[in-house]
């Protein structure tokens, strides 16, 4: 099944792929909803498995 995705989310996914550390209240305000909406925005697609997990991009020059 694939799950579908509305211009809100992907402006979420947009977000948290730039900068997975993102605050929710960040996000909430770049998108134009409310604190608890981005929340449940975020926690929903995380439940359906569009969100899969977070990661963490390493300096190469390091």
């Amino acid at each position: 099944m694939n799950p579908t995705l509305d211009e809100v989310d992907n402006k979420i996914l947009a977000l948290l792929m730039d900068d997975a550390r993102t605050p929710i209240s960040t996000i909430a305000k770049r998108v134009g909803i409310a604190r608890t909406t981005a929340i449940a925005r975020v926690a929903s697609m995380e439940k359906r498995g569009v969100i899969a997990g977070y990661g963490v991009r390493l300096n190469q020059e390091v």
